[in-house]
């Protein structure tokens, strides 16, 4: 009773005290799924499965990025989208994402994990206007680094110069504290493209990257670029990117990672990914979150 005697002295207060409480919930509360879907009536997160063979099923999450839309046009979308096509525009849009995703890997089962990785499409390594195609990416990361957009702590590359070089002007920064502490970018010969304008030795990659390391099983000769794989199947290059993405689903325990590659490398990704196709321009970066189920 003592506590409802000052609103019995004072009706104002009893009327303003329900709205008082409410405001201060709102104030204080943080949804742990804030992304804003592109598609209605799609509170939460789906995706579409890939059905090719390996060791792990993945699905391409929907709902948190514009690029998993079949309404999104690459002919009308800009080379750069803004917030890398984040559904959530909000200031704190990085900080709920990562709650989002803290979410999914707290309630997936044994066996299954996410990824958030970058997927950049890498210029031609014999192009003199890499640098320009590349720095709109470059400054709009810039950019978001100071947003809070998680980092990649791992960085993969096919294995050519062009990559190498794509790597450290978008990624630099990044690389470079991450290299301090050990980690390090790595050239997969799996992720060669068919259509690279350069093939490269370890060698060569060697002289060019000394921070760089090297997947196993890379040739201490010439990678085949795109001589060696002429008469190389859609088929066989998936089923052999998908061997390159297993390998990094299984040997890198980190949850947000960069893959820099060539246009047809990154399409058979894609597919791989259980994402829907995109027409890549050069210096083009695509986020993608995904879930890997093991399956042997």
């Amino acid at each position: 009773m003592g506590l409802l005697a000052p609103l019995r002295r004072n009706p104002l207060t009893a009327l303003l005290l329900p709205s008082l409480l409410l405001a201060a919930f709102l104030l204080f509360y943080e949804p742990s799924s804030p992304h804003v879907p592109l598609e209605q009536g799609a509170p939460r997160p789906t995706g579409s499965e890939s059905d090719l063979p390996g060791r792990y099923v993945y699905t391409s999450v929907k709902n948190y990025f514009k690029y998993t839309s079949p309404r999104l046009s690459a002919a009308d979308t800009p080379h750069v989208l803004e917030n890398f096509g984040l559904l959530d525009g909000s200031l704190r849009r990085w900080h709920f994402f990562r709650v989002a995703m803290n979410d999914l890997r707290k309630s997936a089962p044994p066996g299954t994990s996410y990824k958030l990785l970058y997927l950049l499409s890498s210029p031609s390594s014999s192009s003199s206007t890499t640098s320009s195609l590349l720095e709109p990416l470059a400054s709009a990361w810039r950019a978001e680094l100071k947003a809070g957009v998680p980092s990649p702590a791992a960085f993969y590359a096919s294995p050519s110069p062009g990559a190498g070089r794509a790597m450290r002007e978008v990624f630099g920064e990044v690389l470079r504290r991450k290299e301090r502490s050990g980690v390090r970018g790595v050239f997969l010969h799996n992720l060669h493209g068919t259509h690279s304008a350069e093939g490269a030795s370890k060698e060569k990659l060697q002289a060019l990257f000394p921070g760089f390391a090297f997947g196993e099983g890379f040739p201490e000769g010439e990678v085949d670029g795109g001589r060696g794989t002429e008469g190389e199947t859609e088929s066989e290059r998936e089923l052999r990117v998908r061997e390159a993405l297993d390998t990094i689903w299984e040997g890198d325990a980190s949850h947000y990672g960069a893959i820099v590659v060539e246009r047809d490398v990154l399409n058979s990704l894609l597919k791989v990914m259980g994402h829907r196709s995109w027409d890549w321009k050069d210096g083009q970066m695509v986020p993608v979150l995904l879930k890997g189920k093991k399956i042997h």
